[in-house]
């Protein structure tokens, strides 16, 4: 039954398209960043040719379920029930999924959207807040130390301290 099942998912579904789906764009040459290890250069492989992926930099490596089992912690069945539903395969797994945890599943996905939005949305502010500092003009020489210019310079300064030492360096998940 699993063999038969796993055959239906490999005949319908190419590990390009699923990498896809799950938001990895390999580059011209089939590569891309490894979701199963953290890496700064792209080490893992499409073959769309043997429908199959390989990492050099972890070792894993296997075919579209293999993939989703790794990417999402899953077992085989969980991996089959996933693409099946997210990429809507008319496969006989048995038992139907419960609608209640359906819509929970995709409550969740929409929560950690959202989030994901608002952290970009967020780091885009940032982002914009600090060039707007950096191309604040520096009051004149002649300006006396104790104006209203000094000080608010002096404090945007501050700001971009932070952004630069702290903000921009803990927002790892850009």
């Amino acid at each position: 039954m699993q063999t038969d099942l796993a055959r239906q998912v490999k005949d319908q579904l190419s590990i390009a398209e699923v990498v896809k789906h799950y938001g990895y764009a390999p580059n011209r040459a089939g590569f891309l960043l490894c979701p199963m290890h953290r890496e700064d250069t792209p080490s893992l492989k499409i073959y769309p040719e043997s429908n199959s992926y390989y990492c050099f930099g972890c070792g894993c490596g296997g075919d579209v379920i293999s993939f989703v089992m790794q990417l999402f912690r899953l077992d085989f069945k969980g991996a089959v029930s996933r693409l099946a539903e997210d990429f809507r395969l008319n496969l006989p797994l048995g038992r139907r999924a419960n609608p209640l945890q359906l819509q929970k599943r995709r409550h969740e996905r929409w929560a950690q959207n959202r989030e994901l939005e608002a952290r970009r949305a967020e780091y885009r502010a940032k982002c914009k807040e600090a060039l707007t500092i950096r191309s604040m003009a520096k009051p004149a020489a002649e300006t006396p130390q104790e104006s209203p210019a000094w000080g608010q310079y002096a404090a945007a300064l501050g700001r971009l301290d932070y952004l630069d030492n702290y903000y921009f360096e803990s927002a790892h998940w850009r």
